[in-house]
Order: structure tokens, then C-alpha cells, then sequence
């Protein structure tokens, strides 16, 4: 690759690849984690829910900046600020969030 061209693969390749990986779990494993009461599962899972819509609507606002012309686009740094993103959502959600999670909980629970 000495003509300067690089591979160019879509980092959402590996985000998805992740995500499939965390999603194969055994069916003691989701047992286990259902010990703790179908409230905290059903907590996890909207908190997750709303952490993904965090991180959908982050890249997208985010894509409204214009690029800075102080380093190069590459890979590296697309992988490392989609990472960046889903982190930010995850804690966005843990904390509180926009509320939708709390909505969902309630509604799933018949509240």
C-alpha cells in the first residue's frame, strides 16, 4: 500500500459485531440475571434501549459539525468516536437520561 490508499472499512462492522457477541449468552446466564427480580431485567433492558437511542440521535447531531481540518479522517478515529458516542449514551441513560426509559418501565410494568 505504498500508493497512499488505505483499507477503508465501515466501523460499524465492528460495533455490530459486538453487539452480536453480547447477545449469545446461555440460558443460565439469563437465569442468573434474572435472580436479581424481572424489575432490575426490565430496568436494564429500557435503560439499554433508551442508550441506543441516545447514541443514534449523538451521531446524528454530531454529523452537523463541520470537520476539523486539524487531523486527517481515518478509521482509527471514526471507530474511536463511535465508541466515544456509545459510552456517552450508556451513562446518559444510567443517569436518568431523556426520561424515556422511565416511560417505557412504567408502561411495560402497567403502570
Amino acid at each position: 500500500m505504498t500508493d497512499g490508499s488505505m483499507l477503508k472499512i465501515d466501523p460499524q462492522f465492528f460495533l455490530m459485531r459486538r453487539s452480536a457477541l453480547n447477545r449469545t449468552q446461555s440460558k443460565d446466564a439469563f437465569a442468573d440475571k434474572l435472580k436479581d427480580g424481572p424489575d432490575e431485567e426490565l430496568k436494564r433492558v429500557t435503560q439499554q434501549f433508551e442508550a441506543l437511542l441516545l447514541n443514534m440521535m449523538i451521531r446524528e447531531m454530531r454529523e452537523t459539525i463541520p470537520d476539523a481540518t486539524l487531523f486527517p479522517d481515518s478509521m482509527e478515529k471514526e471507530i474511536f468516536t463511535g465508541m466515544l458516542d456509545e459510552k456517552i449514551a450508556e451513562r446518559f441513560a444510567e443517569r436518568g437520561g431523556i426520561g424515556i426509559s422511565r416511560m417505557l418501565f412504567d408502561q411495560l410494568k402497567g403502570k
